[in-house]
This record gives structure tokens, sequence and C-alpha cells, in this order.
């Protein structure tokens, strides 16, 4: 029941040159943003029928947190098989021709690039219906008959002044058919102030020179470059790159960030990436792919601190790193810590989470890099069902005037580290024209501070504490 990306999705081409095979498709509508038209309608209905049902009272709310509830009204693999690839190319000719390599094994190493589609687009997906259905709950339960009967019309027919949906294709470079993305944007909901689910998927050719800040975090594209330059002194070839010094790249990325109006509701954030480089054969003209990794985070920022959330949070994202790793955790656990902090505060931005990159094998080990792309899968479920519960928990809970100010100073560390500190924003903005609307989708409608503002209340200074020392929430003292 979805209603992210229902009404007058926008999909355009940024290089309108003859001949393309978007140009060929004059009514280009992939089939799940038909599906996703038909599930408004149900939205629509669903609405109506509950306010039938429900009592002529306004939203009810409640002192306490509820009890944690950790079931969802889906699941991550309901998303997963998508038929139609957007941005990259499946290996289904090849598996005709070929049926002796269908194999999960020669899926998973040949066509990541489709294996990272589906997941990313998966994600997508699976977030935004969590999140509507947080919305029809809430929705449901508002107002008079006749007034909500009202607002459920005018929900229907003008809700893409909360919810905005941008989506972009672009002929790409060698790497795959098409780059592009899409963006999807809530404003002012009933649960959510705002919150922001966007994808994409782009290739093309960068400089050889323009990796070296990359290549500080990843031992392998570091000593490909380095190796480049030694050899272009003395021989005049290339590890990495062409003539000209252009490496090719694909890159896939998922990122979710989620601002409840509550204050006793935790902000959430995810993001994960997948990083292809390397060269063309000149022999066969197809992409050879020298070094890749993943790379992802998983992080609560609540403003006002309830250790079994917490706990709840942390305790299932160690369930998922277990089913790859047992040592995935407590090191992905120390790395978000060390990440997400803040330095000018000298305080971390949340309570934590999962932190991972240059996560990588090496290339003939096929069963490995399945392993990592599970891994993925696993953390990208995770995180759904680590943080949704948590919102369901506090979004109708009382708060005072004092706990929203607070929750509106969090907001702004948050807003501090994101285009102070946060490294993918940070080289964003270097770009000769970066897509800033893109960049501040990441950041909460609203924030706010105040000059040498110190803790006022007994929960701030919970707060400070726990964001001045990062604490094991598993151990037997956090629980």
């Amino acid at each position: 029941m979805q209603i992210f990306a229902f009404y007058a999705t926008k999909v355009h081409s940024k290089k309108k040159s003859k001949g393309t095979p978007l140009q060929k498709k004059k009514n280009f509508l992939p089939p799940f943003m038909i599906k996703n038209a038909l599930e408004s309608l149900s939205f629509l209905v669903k609405a109506i029928y509950g306010l039938f049902k429900s009592e002529k009272k306004g939203l009810t709310t409640h002192v306490n947190p509820l009890p944690l509830e950790t079931s969802l009204h889906s699941n991550w693999d309901d998303f997963h098989n998508i038929r139609l690839l957007l941005f990259t190319k499946d290996n289904e000719d090849e598996e005709e021709e070929e049926p002796e390599k269908a194999k999960s094994k020669y899926l998973i190493k040949h066509n990541t690039k489709a294996q990272m589609e589906r997941i990313i687009r998966a994600t997508q997906e699976h977030i935004c219906y969590e999140v509507e259905e947080l919305e029809a709950e809430a929705f449901q339960q508002t107002g008079l008959f006749f007034f909500s009967l009202y607002l459920s019309f005018v929900l229907f027919f003008f809700w893409k002044k909360k919810k905005r949906v941008t989506s972009y294709l672009d002929k790409s470079g060698r790497v795959t058919p098409y780059s592009g993305g899409l963006i999807k944007v809530l404003s002012n909901g009933k649960i959510f102030e705002k919150a922001g689910v966007n994808i994409s998927v782009q290739s093309g050719s960068v400089p050889a020179s323009s990796l070296d800040r990359m290549a500080s975090g990843h031992a392998k594209l570091k000593k490909l470059l380095v190796l480049q330059k030694k050899i272009y002194i003395y021989m005049y070839t290339y590890m990495l790159g062409d003539e000209k010094g252009n490496v090719e790249y694909f890159v896939s990325t998922v990122k979710s960030e989620l601002h409840p109006w509550n204050p006793h509701a935790p902000s959430g954030h995810f993001c994960c990436n997948y990083f292809e480089f390397g060269d063309i054969d000149k022999s066969t003209g197809e992409f050879v792919c020298k070094v890749w990794w993943f790379n992802g985070e998983s992080e609560l920022s609540p403003a006002i601190i309830y250790e079994d959330d917490c706990a709840y949070f942390h305790r299932t994202l160690k369930q998922a790193c277990e089913l790859t790793h047992p040592s995935y955790y407590p090191r992905f656990k120390d790395w978000c810590d060390k990440h997400f902090f803040i330095p000018h505060r000298n305080e971390t931005r949340g309570i934590g989470g999962i932190y991972f990159d240059d996560l990588t094998c090496n290339d003939d080990n096929v069963d490995e890099k399945e392993r990592l792309v599970q891994f993925v899968k696993n953390c990208a479920s995770a995180h759904v069902a680590a943080y949704i519960p948590l919102v369901r928990r506090h979004a109708l809970q009382q708060y005072s005037a004092e706990e929203k100010e607070w929750q509106q100073l969090r907001r702004g560390r948050y807003v501090e580290f994101q285009l102070m500190h946060d490294r993918g924003n940070v080289l964003d903005t270097s770009k000769p024209r970066p897509n800033m609307e893109s960049i501040f989708l990441s950041l909460p409608l609203t924030a706010r501070w105040e000059y040498c503002r110190s803790p006022a209340h007994p929960f701030e200074t919970i707060a400070e504490q726990v964001y001045s020392r990062p604490r094991d929430w598993l151990a037997p003292s956090s629980k």
C-alpha cells in the first residue's frame, strides 16, 4: 500500500541522443510503477474503510512507550524478485544459450551489478512500504468522520504536495546500459516529519587522479594506482585506466534517512554502496573489473534514550551479522562508533549501529563473494526490522515542549555531521555541478542551534552521557 511513487512520476533523459532505447519506447512506464499506481488506489479504499470502523475521536496518544512489537507488514524478500531491470542487464540470454553456466556462482561472479540493482530497489520498496503503513495507521485514527473523509480525498488528489518522486534515466557508458536513480521523499506526514529513500546506479569514466583520495581506505585500489604511477614512468603503461588515464567505474547506492515528528521516536539512517573500477578490454569491448568492494552503514540517532530500544536495535543487527561471520558485529560496531563521531563536538551523532567499508575478497573466491552479497541483503532487511518497530512504539507517545526542543538541538548535530564530516557528502559537494537536492535529502526538515546550550533536564543529561562515550548495548549492564 505504497504512495511514494504513484503520482506523476517523471522519467526523462538528460542526453537526448537519437535512437536511444528510451526514446523508442514512447510509453516508458516500468511495471513496478503501474503496480504502485494501483496500490495508491488501495490506500484510499483502505483509509475510507478504516474511517467507518474507527471511533469518532482524535489521534489516540499514550503517555508511556507501547510494548515493543517486532512484526512488520512485509518481508524484504517480497520486493526482491524484480523482473524489469532499469539500469543494468541480466544474464537471462546467457542462461538460455549455455545452461551449464546458469548457476548461482556464475551469476554472482559475472552479474553482481544486476544483483545490486535488485537489492537496492527491493530495499527502497521495503522501507517505503513500511513507512506508508505507519502513515496509514495514523491517518485512520484522525478526526471526525466527515472531516477525515474530506482529508482522504485531499490526500489522494493532492498527495504530491507532501510526497515527491524524482526518477531519471541517462544513456550510460560501456559498463551498464543506463545510469539513473529514483528518489522518494515524504514531508509533513502524520508520523514522519521527513523521510527520504534514494537509489542510484551510476557508471562512466573518471580520471585516475581523482581516485587518490578514495584509495586511502581501499588497499587493492591503492596498490593498483601506485603500480600505475611507477610503471607509467618507466614503461608508459597503466595497471588501471586507459592511455588517457581514465578509469571505468560502476556504483550502485541505496540511502535512507527517516526523521519522525515525535522526539521519543529515533531518526534512522541506512546506506549501502557497491563499487567496481576497471578497464575496457580492447579486443572484446567489455568492461573488466579489477577492484570492487561493498560499503554500508546502519545507524540510530535518538534524541531521548531508551536503553531497551538501543539494545533491540543492536541485537537485531548482530543477528544479521552473525549469519555471515561472528566477528562482523563487534568489528563493524566499533567502526560505526568511530565513523559517526563529530570531532568538533567530541561526541557521536547517535548510539551507533554497524559500519563497514572495503568489504571484498579475491576475484576467484566466488563462494566468498556470494556470502558478501548475502550479507548485504541481510543488513538491508535487518535495518528495517530493527528500526520500524521503534518508530511504531513511540510515534504517538505524548511529549513536552522541552523534549521537542531537545530533539531539534540533536537534529542540529545531525546536520553538522552530514555537511561537515560525512565523506560521501563532502566528495559530492566538491564536484563541479553537485546535485544539492540529493545531498540535502538526508537532512531533517527542521533543526535548532542555541548559543552555549547546556543540558537543562535529566533526559538531556542522560543523552549527553551516551553520546560522549560509546557503549556496548548488548553487555549485561546495558540491558
